[in-house]
């Protein structure tokens, strides 16, 4: 009789040992490329996060847990019923949370995660910030970096250039979906027609954006996310003209759709007046008579205007070279511009 009490005694501490050890809250947080509050598992395979802090505060406002995610499987954060107390250690992985206990939890992110904040607030996400009841599981957080944004079919934006004899109208700037590849009849997203197929006979028809009057020939062009805002440099082309700002000019467009959408393209900075000097140089061009006999250029193409441009992952800076006096700018993306804000370094 004692023996099988022991033994039933054994299997009810067992059980409640079991219970009280594991997970009381637990979930996953992830990078949400699409930003759509869910875990893809493809197209795009989101991973996991790891290295988030989640601290777990108790009714006192005080931290009872504190947790950092780790490893390949979900979840990638468990914290327990029961175990070592807090110990006042941020991400050390301490700390426990009893059943039937009302906590807030908030979700810290390392100093490597940049431009990184929490995504949309969907079926499979919550908040950085929320309140729970133990036991609690799919705590989950997708993170959303603006760097890395994916969606399935994103557009595709291409610059080209017209003779100088082309009017003022004339297209300089295109878009087209990616999968512009499978509508190659022009008709973007409709039904394939033509004799042959696919029908390569066709001529694609993607949708125009800007004008020779307003940006001239471009040749980098840099996009900030965070402002949907697009940056094309000038560039030197023979029988081409710049933009009506010149060879140191980059222009600004905001949210690119269409020939007619508002706001249209602007000068962001011209390099030329912003230093003394002009740094990126000055050429005469031809009137609309004589672009055919322009052939003093043809060693300066490659060595006027702006090479590539980009935007810094921190959006708060676009770098781009000048290939007049070979010099690296960096320019602040938002403040005023002035040749002190502005800076040069050489390379």
């Amino acid at each position: 009789m004692m023996k099988n009490f022991n033994k039933l005694f054994f299997l009810f501490c067992l059980i409640l040992f079991t219970n009280l050890s594991k997970a009381q809250i637990s979930g996953t947080v992830f990078r949400d490329y699409n930003n759509n509050g869910v875990r893809n598992t493809s197209n795009p395979i989101e991973p996991l996060a790891n290295g988030v802090i989640v601290n777990v505060y108790n009714a006192s406002d005080a931290i009872i847990a504190s947790y950092t995610t780790s490893g390949t499987t979900e979840p990638n954060f468990s914290i327990p019923a029961s175990g070592t107390a807090y110990s006042g250690i941020l991400g050390s992985n301490t700390g426990f949370v009893a059943n039937a206990v009302s906590v807030r939890l908030e979700y810290i992110f390392p100093s490597s995660f940049i431009n990184t904040t929490s995504g949309f607030a969907g079926t499979g996400s919550g908040t950085s910030v929320r309140f729970a009841t133990s036991p609690a599981t799919n705590q989950n957080l997708g993170v959303f970096n603006r760097n890395e944004f994916f969606i399935d079919n994103p557009n595709v934006l291409v610059p080209k250039y017209q003779h100088g004899f082309a009017a003022s109208t004339a297209p300089t700037l295109s878009i087209f979906p990616y999968n512009y590849a499978s509508d190659i009849d022009g008709n973007i997203n409709g039904t394939v027609t033509g004799t042959s197929n696919p029908p390569y006979n066709v001529r694609p028809n993607p949708i125009e954006v800007a004008t020779l009057g307003e940006i001239g020939t471009i040749y980098g062009v840099a996009w900030r996310a965070s402002q949907q805002r697009l940056y094309l440099s000038a560039y030197l082309r023979r029988k081409a003209p710049f933009g009506p700002n010149g060879p140191g000019a980059i222009y600004r467009f905001d949210n690119p759709t269409s020939l007619v959408a508002t706001p249209r393209p602007s000068l962001f900075v011209d390099i030329n007046t912003v230093f003394a000097g002009n740094p990126a140089g000055t050429l005469a061009r031809p009137t609309n008579g004589s672009w055919d006999n322009e052939t003093d250029v043809t060693n300066l193409v490659g060595k006027m205007g702006w090479g590539d441009i980009e935007v810094n992952n921190n959006q708060d800076t676009l770098y781009g070279i000048n290939l007049n006096d070979r010099q690296l700018y960096a320019i602040p993306t938002t403040g005023t511009l002035n040749s002190t804000t502005i800076k040069r370094y050489d390379f």
